[in-house]
């Protein structure tokens, strides 16, 4: 990495981004393509300055060394070559060596002009792919500044190359702006001199040593990128690399246009041919992006939901871009592990396809070598690589034009392999983790569509090496996208559109792959509302308003601003550079925790301005359309609705809007046991459904054994304070879901938890643990006991909600109850004891004592369990933790009947909700543990598998039981071990889990190694080997 970079800050300057579609066929989609009217031409009036918010690039306070590569007027050059240059770095530069290089878009256009997709490329590498911003009649302005540092190693090279740019424009008496362009490149050389072995081995963005591009050659009356016209589509090039390469990285170029610009709202091909809606864009909203070498699938882009500067509404996007349009985010795949089979001298293809394409996507990618500078020749070998096929779950249903779809996907992909070279012998680890989810509804005779979408895009790559060569990575992204959209058709050529836009992105990064503190963290969110009236696809009217924050961190540098604007004016900017103490933030969406009160109290005042002359413009609005208004109920202001404003954001405030009807941010649960084809895995697995492989996660699996919780610990000592207040349940509960996504997420709490509901306080001590000052053992006692107060358990619920959210529907979340036994041993013995002798004499001396508080227990915690349902809990575990001290015969009189009251009372509320039970040392328990009518028992470790699966049937499913110590051992064993279990489980009704939870002290590494293979097990596969195997025994 170059040294000037990590400088101190007073050596270091900002590069701000200035004030601070790209398409040619628009959509046939219920987003409908639309220009604005243009007023007559002023020159008196300054061009609109248009931007992208992101942060400033930090660059050496160091003279840089530019050129002006090109400059150009685009006029009509659709379907025209790209606008091509020579390109050469003087060899009389008077620096060798440089910390930045900056590519510098500047444009400016002014008439009347759809968006423009356009690529800029040098000898086929593509060095950035935009979208023009569409203008008006007094022009705008407009600056892309992108950091091209990586591409260092071709911008320096002694040679005349070839500097291509393509915008497929169109001028006519219709479409009559050009494009007016200059590009730059700044050259920022170095403060200090760089460390050339540290610049290439540590960060990627330094610059390769070799870049091959993947892409089409000139001549060509269209861009370099290659067109994906369908499914079917698949794209190939050739290319062979140097015998001496130790790294490699591909770095993959997507944008989506025509049928596919909205692929995320595109409804499946079910609903378009039960209504025959010819030339209705279909497929259904899934899109994955797949990269094959030599056939084999290495890697996949699932994209983020980038809207051009004509999509949607385009006077959401003036003059504040909407997220990634002005520089689309390119994703990188690490190759290292596959040199093994690419250094062999030989030609090899490298093949692009996307998954359910319509047409068309552009897709090409930049493959980014480092070569051995002390060997001509590096050797290797791929040791793994497992692909689990796409995981996909859907719901279609509909009712003519109205209707609901839903689908949930996954993908995995991990690769390891070892590569040979001067600086050692290096296995490099690399997990592709992704996760998609659509709901989509459609109303009003399919003119109301609402989308909401979610995309988990988990990256790692770590090698095992010499600590001072490590080169690893921990990236974790989320895209969010939510969409309400209402399309009116008036005839003669007008209509009206409603739309509320959301769109996220959020990306964590950590050098250390086990590490979920972040190195960099990046939140950025945007939200629009807007109403147009579209004639003859000109917009003639409409208002429309975008706010937006984006905070980055990134150690010793911070930037964030919070911005809003309506109608190309700029209504509230606030910009900070300072970094503060990083605020807690979760994985998915949330919009409270996107977007601080305090910020949206900034523009709130600028908002209700902007309610204020929507209202104005709404009677002239109606006026131009007729009918349309009385069909929004205009007449009672009930168009305001689907602008978002909440009353509970502006309560007392003049003008203040209705509460939107659509959906509230977090997700509102009733108590929904029913089935459906989107249960997550863990669910299905839990009521005996087929599935493809065994769901897995961990009994502990948020706890000390993570470097990440025992740093949180170390500030919230508290264990109280971490299992009772809602930020700190949601972030240790999501912990391992981040790190190791495991199919089920469960709450971080404690089987004592509800006790204050209901009468019992308790402490919990450093030494003693937990203490509870009055024991029940009399009468009186029982006397402090009453029903249970959900309300002091507000916590629980909260949190339940928000890891629903979270997790979406990948994987199942997890609430949990102590059975009323075991609650009832700390109760009377006052806290943990080893003997039991208290409460075991109570069942001869207090009997009736003794039912009377395990009675009042069950019903608490039956309404405890309904309670974590109605919150978000998936499936519910019982734990009865100390059933086991109990001889089997006891057991049957003083745990099992109030266990099976619960089942009852629970199963009478939630039919469908899985219950799994679970006593450590239960081996001798196992028949009347099943008694109970719980749907899954869960085995410790000292039981076989296969003797407590013929022991118990196959009519009820099972859950565990890998011994906790096992994770101690070389991981090989660790996989023989997981196979072996899920074996002798069977293929149907098993939860794999550990026979216990996770160990203090359990490496990390183990962990997510668990998952991993859990992951890559497919049982058709696992159990035709082994009936292989079994018959080679016979023979």
């Amino acid at each position: 990495m170059a040294s000037s970079v990590f400088l101190s800050v007073s050596l270091l300057i900002l590069l701000h981004p200035l004030f601070t579609q790209a398409n040619l066929h628009k959509s046939k989609s219920l987003f409908k393509a639309s220009l604005l009217s243009q007023p007559p031409t002023n020159d008196s009036i300054p061009p609109t300055r248009y931007f992208e918010v992101t942060k400033p690039i930090i660059v050496p306070e160091t003279k840089p060394f530019s050129i002006n590569v090109l400059q150009h007027d685009f006029g009509y050059t659709y379907g025209k070559p790209p606008v091509s240059v020579n390109y050469n770095f003087p060899s009389d530069c008077p620096y060798q060596e440089f910390s930045k290089i900056v590519l510098e878009w500047n444009a400016t256009c002014k008439g009347r002009q759809f968006d423009r997709i356009f690529g800029v490329w040098l000898s086929g590498v593509e060095l950035l792919r935009s979208c023009s911003a569409e203008p008006r009649a007094t022009g705008i302005v407009w600056s892309v500044q992108k950091d091209i540092t990586r591409y260092s190693s071709l911008l320096l090279l002694n040679k005349t190359q070839t500097f291509s740019v393509y915008l497929g424009n169109l001028i006519d008496d219709t479409y009559t702006g050009i494009y007016h362009v200059n590009v730059t490149i700044y050259f920022y050389p170095a403060v200090e001199k760089v460390n050339p072995f540290k610049g290439k081995v540590e960060d990627l963005g330094s610059g390769a040593d070799l870049i091959i591009p993947f892409s089409r050659n000139l001549p060509l009356n269209d861009g370099l990128w290659y067109e994906i016209q369908n499914a079917t589509d698949v794209k190939e090039q050739e290319f062979e690399i140097p015998q001496n390469v130790y790294r490699a990285v591909l770095e993959v170029y997507v944008s989506f246009h025509e049928n596919d610009e909205f692929w995320y709202g595109n409804p499946p091909n079910d609903y378009i041919a039960a209504n025959n809606l010819t030339g209705t864009p279909g497929n259904g909203p899934f899109r994955e992006v797949v990269v094959s070498l030599d056939g084999e699938v290495v890697g996949a882009v699932w994209p983020f939901t980038v809207v051009f500067t004509g999509g949607i509404n385009p006077l959401l996007w003036r003059p504040i871009s909407a997220i990634g349009s002005f520089d689309l985010p390119t994703y990188d795949i690490e190759i290292t592990p596959f040199l093994g089979n690419l250094l062999d001298g030989k030609t090899h293809k490298l093949g692009f396809s996307v998954t359910n394409a319509l047409n068309v996507w552009y897709i090409d990618a930049n493959l980014h070598l480092w070569l051995d500078s002390k060997s001509t020749k590096t050797e290797g070998k791929l040791l793994q690589h497992d692909i689990v096929p796409l995981g996909v779950s859907s719901v279609s249903d509909f009712k003519g034009l109205n209707g609901t779809f839903i689908i949930n996907t996954t993908r995995f992909i991990s690769s390891t392999g070892w590569i040979k070279s001067s600086y050692g012998i290096v296995t490099t680890k690399s997990v592709q983790n992704l996760s998609f989810s659509n709901s989509m509804v459609m109303a009003k005779d399919g003119n109301l569509q609402i989308v909401d979408q979610r995309i988990q895009f988990d990256d790692i790559v770590y090698p095992k090496m010499p600590a001072f060569h490590a080169v690893s990575k921990n990236s974790l992204k989320r895209f969010l996208f939510s969409l309400y959209s209402d399309y009116i058709d008036q005839g003669n050529g007008t209509s009206l559109s409603v739309a509320n836009v959301t769109l996220g992105f959020l990306e964590k990064k950590s050098k250390d792959p086990y590490s979920w503190s972040p190195r960099i963290s990046l939140k950025n969110l945007q939200e629009g509302q807007g109403v147009m009236v579209v004639k003859d696809n000109l917009v003639v009217s409409g208002v429309a308003s975008t706010q937006q924050t984006y905070n980055y961190h990134g150690g010793k540098f911070c930037y964030s601003r919070n911005v809003s604007s309506s109608n190309y004016t700029i209504l509230h900017d606030e910009v900070r550079n300072e970094c503060k103490k990083r605020a807690k933030f979760h994985s998915g969406f949330g919009l409270s925790r996107w977007w601080p009160s305090s910020s949206r109290r900034a523009f709130l005042a600028t908002h209700i301005k902007l309610a204020a002359a929507l209202l104005v413009q709404l009677p002239a609005i109606c006026k131009m359309i007729g009918s349309a208004c009385s069909s929004l109920g205009v007449k009672s202001s009930s168009l305001t609705v689907h602008l978002g404003f909440h009353s509970s954001e502006i309560n007392g405030l003049p003008g203040a809007f209705v509460s939107s009807p659509k959906k509230s941010k977090l997700k509102r649960f009733s108590i929904a046991c029913s089935s459906s084809t989107t249960d997550p895995l863990l669910v299905k697995a839990a009521r005996g459904d087929p599935v493809s492989r065994p769901p897995a996660w961990m009994m502990r699996q948020a706890g000390r054994y993570m470097a990440v919780y025992r740093k949180l610990a170390e500030k919230h000592p508290s264990f109280r304070e971490r299992s009772e207040t809602t930020d700190l349940i949601v972030e240790i509960s999501l912990q391992p879901w981040e790190a190791f996504r495991p199919d089920g997420v469960i709450i971080f709490s404690d089987i004592l938890t509800p006790l204050p509901a209901f009468g019992v306080p308790f402490d919990i001590e450093d030494v003693r643990g937990p203490v509870i000052q009055s024991p029940i053992r009399s009468e009186d006692g029982l006397k402090a006991l009453h029903p249970i107060d959900m309300e002091k358990l507000h916590f629980v619920g909260e949190s339940l909600k928000i890891l629903r959210q979270e997790v979406g529907g990948h994987a199942a979340v997890l609430g949990f109850v102590g059975a009323p036994w075991t609650i009832a041993t700390y109760i009377v013995e006052g806290g943990t004891t080893r003997t039991y002798t208290t409460i075991k004499s109570m069942c001869h001396t207090a009997p009736s004592l003794l039912r009377a508080l395990l009675s009042h227990l069950t019903k608490a915690l039956s309404e405890y369990i309904i309670y974590q349902v109605e919150s978000g809990a998936h499936c519910i575990q019982i734990f009865d933790s100390w059933g086991g001290q109990l001889p089997p015969e006891m057991w049957e009189k003083w745990s099992k009947p109030y266990i099976t009251e619960i089942v009852n009372v629970v199963r009478s509320k939630c039919p469908k909700t899985p219950l799994v039970l679970y006593i450590n040392g239960n081996g001798g328990l196992l028949e009347r543990m099943k008694g109970t009518g719980v749907d899954v028992i869960g085995l410790d470790w000292t039981v076989d598998m296969a003797d407590g699966r013929k022991r118990l049937g196959n009519d009820i499913s099972v859950q565990g039981n890998v011994d906790p110590a096992y994770l101690f051992s070389p991981l090989p064993a660790v996989t023989e071990e997981i196979q072996r279990v899920v074996k002798c489980a069977g293929s149907r009704g098993h939860i794999l889990n550990l026979g216990h939870g996770v160990l203090v002290g359990t490496p990390e590494e183990a962990v997510a190694h668990f998952f991993e293979v859990t992951k890559s097990l497919k049982y058709d596969s696992l159990f035709q080997n082994h009936a292989m195997e079994e018959s080679k025994l016979l023979v």
